[in-house]
């Protein structure tokens, strides 16, 4: 399938993480309250943005990101990135932005819907494959994948990336037959266990946002009967230069390429009072929110309790310092249900505890601390729950040990050590996903030389305290969620919602023991 939309992935477990656009400027919406995770000030020094790669703007505010990288040889990763998704339709245009991102392969001023899709293919690039884009909530990106060793087809990449970011034409007759296959996209949807429940559990998830009404897929009657100006309108508010980046990574020259963007994207030109970009949050919820499913071809129980939390974008030396903490407190929690499990009688197959972005950046600005639980059965959840919750809150009454942490630092210094040998054998993939994240959310791109010397000092300064101190915030009284999701045969054996909420309070709320030993 040659288009994504990469934000309906709700599976079991570690699987159940979601993938969006992290872009934002304006805030609409209550903002989560826990205050021992927003900034009160500026701390640490900004972290530089690694030399080897070319930042720089147009005057029409087209943002660009070039590297010279070798792996792989005689190819490039070029990308346009759109900070536009399905948050910016209007109501009458929902699904209008996964369908912009349809029509820029039939039809552009300068290529027509197969003279650009056959040239591509002549140059090695299986469509669908190689060749991509997606949509999401807050962004459209196009992905393409070119050889260095033709100078034609190299530069054309280029041209090609422009014509989607400022020149689709949007002919009538394309505009309808591409209905049908939109509709038909969503339709092959919904075929599996982890997609059927997706659709059940992205309201609990999103519940009180314009995330909640804004699915990137839209609405099929929507889609059947929109009139032309409607994702004309779309394109022409939202495809503008101030919302792009181009990134290329690869085997080229990079005075070369800056050229090349230079002439392809100059003449793009924002539109004449501009509509504002907005931000949207998700709201606050004091009472836990609870969502059950069900499936046939679910094979086992599972259950995911969500902390949400204020996160804020990695940018300074103590940003950075804070991200390591949790990666320790996330390795020392993963080590003791390892042990919990070891014991061999844990109420539960698996169990994992992590901070970390809300369900992998679903939404921009919002962190989780989220506990996963795979149980022997429906009957036994609730003890998965509460055995998995109880290792969390101990360490957020009594915290860890010194033991505990002097092995997670020399593993954290060891994997730093190996990705700085392995510099060199960074794919061009990965440097496009840290400019990605750079360019929608504002996030810092070191080096891999200054994350090695700055993770000596971050480990070496890092106290048990300090440590301690940061996990007793991660469990909150407000903004939790329960999720659980059991195979249908299973079903009358489920904890109904409020046992489920029961068992979580019990969980975290009670001592586990009289007096600290």
């Amino acid at each position: 399938m040659r288009n994504k939309i990469n934000v309906f992935a709700v599976g079991i477990v570690t699987a159940l993480v979601f993938n969006s656009s992290v872009y934002a400027q304006k805030k609409v919406v209550a903002p989560i309250k826990p205050a021992q995770t927003m900034r009160k000030e500026v701390e640490g020094i900004l972290i530089p943005n690694d030399p080897d790669v070319r930042i720089g703007k147009l005057a029409n505010g087209l943002t660009y990101y070039i590297r010279r990288n070798t792996e792989p040889k005689n190819k490039a990763e070029l990308h346009l990135a759109v900070a536009v998704g399905s948050l910016m339709e209007d109501d009458d245009q929902q699904g209008l932005a996964h369908f912009t991102e349809h029509m820029a392969f039939n039809g552009t001023r300068d290529f027509s819907k197969n003279e650009m899709i056959n040239y591509l293919q002549k140059s090695g690039m299986r469509f669908g494959a190689d060749l991509n884009a997606y949509s999401g909530f807050e962004q459209t990106g196009y992905k393409l994948p070119v050889p260095t060793d033709s100078a034609e087809r190299f530069k054309d990449g280029f041209k090609i990336l422009a014509n989607w970011a400022g020149k689709v034409v949007m002919e009538d007759k394309e505009i309808d037959k591409e209905r049908g296959v939109i509709i038909e996209e969503d339709s092959k949807r919904g075929k599996n266990a982890k997609e059927r429940m997706s659709r059940q559990l992205m309201p609990l998830l999103l519940k009180g946002s314009r995330y909640e009404t804004r699915m990137p897929i839209g609405k099929t009657d929507i889609l059947q009967t929109f009139t032309h100006d409607k994702i004309r309108r779309f394109y022409k508010d939202w495809y503008r230069p101030n919302l792009q980046a181009v990134i290329a990574v690869g085997d080229f020259d990079v005075n070369e390429v800056e050229k090349l963007i230079k002439t392809n994207f100059s003449d793009l030109t924002n539109p004449v009072n501009s509509r504002p970009r907005l931000k949207y949050d998700l709201p606050d919820n004091k009472e836990p929110l609870v969502k059950v499913v069900t499936d046939s071809e679910q094979p086992f129980s599972t259950a995911v309790i969500i902390f949400k939390q204020r996160g804020q974008v990695t940018t300074t030396t103590a940003d950075y310092k804070k991200t390591l903490i949790y990666s320790m407190i996330n390795s020392m929690l993963a080590a003791r249900l390892q042990e919990v499990l070891q014991k061999g009688n844990a109420p539960f197959l698996f169990a994992q505890t992590e901070f970390g972005a809300y369900q992998g950046g679903l939404v921009p600005g919002i962190n989780a601390f989220q506990t996963s639980v795979v149980s022997l059965s429906a009957a036994t959840l609730e003890k998965a729950i509460s055995s998995a919750l109880a290792e969390s809150e101990s360490a957020s009454k009594f915290g860890f040990l010194d033991s505990e942490l002097s092995v997670v630092k020399k593993n954290i210094l060891a994997n730093v050590e190996k990705q700085l040998k392995e510099k060199d054998k960074t794919p061009s993939a990965t440097f496009v996903q840290q400019y990605l994240a750079s360019f929608l959310i504002g996030s810092r791109v070191p080096s891999i030389d200054f994350i090695y010397a700055e993770t000596q000092k971050a480990i070496a300064s890092t106290t048990l305290e300090e440590v301690n101190k940061l996990v007793k915030t991660l469990i909150t009284k407000e903004n939790r969620i329960i999720l659980v999701q059991a195979p249908e045969r299973e079903k009358e054996d489920l904890p109904t919602e409020a046992q489920l909420v029961a068992a979580v309070e019990n969980a975290i709320d009670k001592s586990l023991i009289e007096k600290k030993p």
